[in-house]
């Protein structure tokens, strides 16, 4: 969805391997806060600018919203945390795949997440009830 792929943009800004540590130090104590969603952390970077930005990041599943934060807070964690990647996929349903490759003789380390969801506007089906 292009609001993801917008916003992807500023998140890759503040988790790429120079910044990571000032973003760190502005969003932890949140990360760690269950009173605090994910929209108000996004907000605070400055990762959502548009109402839309918003309602979309709103719109994410709650297991995915919390799948995310434990991920950040764990990177968090380390000594060094490492880059993390951001990239959206279209899908039929909300997906997320996380890659982790550890530190190498070339790498310090890094996390893909891939976030799948659905095209704006491209509604579920209706499979009726369950009995």
């Amino acid at each position: 969805m292009p609001a993801y792929q917008r916003m992807f943009g500023r998140v890759n800004q503040h988790f790429n391997i120079d910044s990571i540590g000032v973003t760190r130090d502005a969003i932890e104590q949140a990360l760690l806060d269950p009173q605090t969603n994910l929209v108000s952390i996004a907000e605070t970077l400055g990762i959502v600018t548009t109402d839309g930005e918003r309602k979309v990041l709103e719109a994410l599943p709650r297991g995915i919203q919390a799948s995310l934060r434990a991920l950040l807070a764990d990177n968090f964690a380390r000594v060094q945390p490492w880059e993390v990647q951001f990239v959206w996929e279209p899908a039929y349903d909300y997906r997320l795949t996380v890659h982790e490759a550890g530190p190498s003789a070339i790498s310090d380390g890094g996390i893909s997440v891939i976030l799948g969801t659905r095209y704006p506007g491209d509604a579920l089906s209706t499979l009726g009830t369950a009995s």
